[in-house]
């Protein structure tokens, strides 16, 4: 449905508002056969585009679809199925200066 988001972004946001209204967003990924296409950076950043416009907020009840569902959608809700502590793994990346491979570096 989403790599349909740069063509019929109209049937996205309904197919979507529709999917967070029956299910939330905690059982929603990102799934795409974008790769074959090219890169999905278009796909990725229409995505973050996104909204749920008002007509269908108030006509149908759809919930907006925030940053924070963005995020889950695209990555979090993922981790979690697979047991992926984001937390610890940016800590594992960043340290606690937030620069990456500095732990690495000082080594």
């Amino acid at each position: 449905m989403i790599n349909f988001i740069l063509i019929s972004p109209r049937m996205v946001q309904e197919r979507l508002g529709r999917l967070l209204m029956e299910v939330g967003i905690d059982k929603l990924i990102w799934g795409s056969e974008a790769s074959l296409g090219g890169p999905p950076r278009g796909y990725l950043e229409a995505v973050m585009q996104l909204e749920i416009p008002e007509d269908l907020r108030i006509g149908y009840g759809f919930p907006q679809f925030t940053r924070s569902d963005k995020q889950k959608f695209l990555g979090e809700n993922f981790a979690r199925l697979m047991g992926i502590d984001i937390a610890a793994k940016k800590r594992a990346l960043y340290g606690s200066d937030g620069v990456v491979g500095a732990r690495a570096a000082v080594s």
